[in-house]
């Protein structure tokens, strides 16, 4: 019977050993060899494998849990990510990004824009715009909480420390006043205490986390609150979180209200949020003085 001659190793030794074809051992003691599709190994050293071989299987184990950690952090750390973009990318979102690039080639509104200012009050945020070229800057009171020096910063890169100069809690109105001495240049926006039902108007400041955005929208009545003696402009228009202090623009260009607030209601068979603007009437004691 012909045979054929093969190596392995024991205890880090080689050795030959003739096999015939049914793989057992062509010497005396007829020892039985074992394939297992790479190597040829003895009775022994197939069913009693060497420890080397024995204590990888525990780093590999101890390795595969590290990559199962891993992964978990990894998880959580996208789920925070994607817990954000609903509020940075959700189509009504998108739609007044694109809305406000289109209204910012007019120049008027690009005009209005410069009297826009990012209000920052500890860790809030909201828009203000200039009144004044005194140096006064209107907002709501929420915006600036407690800060007596809530910063202001101007679409042209300009930044201020403000001084609260007046409050309103009930209104919700704060007037405060930045530093004069310096040469300023921004146009203060005038007001206008008349505004008409159904007519269109411009809302410009600082949603979520964008600044200086401005968008259109629809004076469409006025309603009552509790925490309120006379009724408040109702806006069909994109308002959001940072948009508190916005000055609603009529088409001539001049201030008929301020943002504070949204609510939900039946609009057009639909319930529908709406943005709450403080009419300028109200607020005339501040504008006056």
């Amino acid at each position: 019977m012909e045979g054929k001659t093969i190596s392995y190793k024991r205890n880090d030794e080689s050795y030959d050993k003739e096999i015939d074809k049914t793989g057992l051992s062509t010497e005396k003691n007829k020892e039985e060899l074992f394939f297992d599709g790479e190597k040829y190994y003895t009775k022994e050293e197939f069913f009693n494998p060497d420890e080397e071989e024995e204590n990888q299987k525990p780093k590999r184990k101890r390795k595969g849990i590290k990559i199962f950690i891993a992964s978990l952090v990894a998880v959580a750390l996208l789920s925070n990510v994607f817990a954000i973009w609903p509020r940075l990318f959700n189509l009504p979102a998108i739609e007044f990004l694109a809305t406000s690039q289109e209204l910012s080639k007019n120049e008027e509104v690009q005009s209005y824009k410069e009297s826009i200012v990012v209000v920052r009050a500890g860790n809030s945020k909201g828009t203000g715009f200039y009144i004044s070229e005194e140096g006064f800057v209107m907002t709501n009171e929420h915006v600036v909480g407690n800060d007596p020096q809530p910063t202001v910063s101007f679409q042209n890169g300009d930044h201020h420390v403000a001084e609260v100069i007046e409050t309103d809690d009930q209104l919700d109105v704060a007037i405060l006043q930045i530093d004069t001495e310096e040469e300023i240049n921004y146009p203060a926006l005038e007001f206008e205490n008349n505004w008409e039902m159904d007519s269109s108007v411009y809302v410009i400041g600082n949603p979520l986390f964008f600044n200086y955005i401005a968008n259109e929208g629809v004076i469409i009545g006025t309603t009552s609150t509790q925490s309120r003696e006379e009724p408040v402009l109702m806006l069909d228009a994109p308002i959001y979180q940072g948009s508190s202090g916005s000055p609603v623009i009529n088409n001539e260009g001049k201030v008929v209200g301020m943002v504070y607030a949204t609510m939900r209601m039946d609009y057009e068979g639909t319930n529908t949020k709406v943005g709450l603007a403080i009419p300028v009437n109200s607020m005339e004691e501040y504008i006056s003085n």
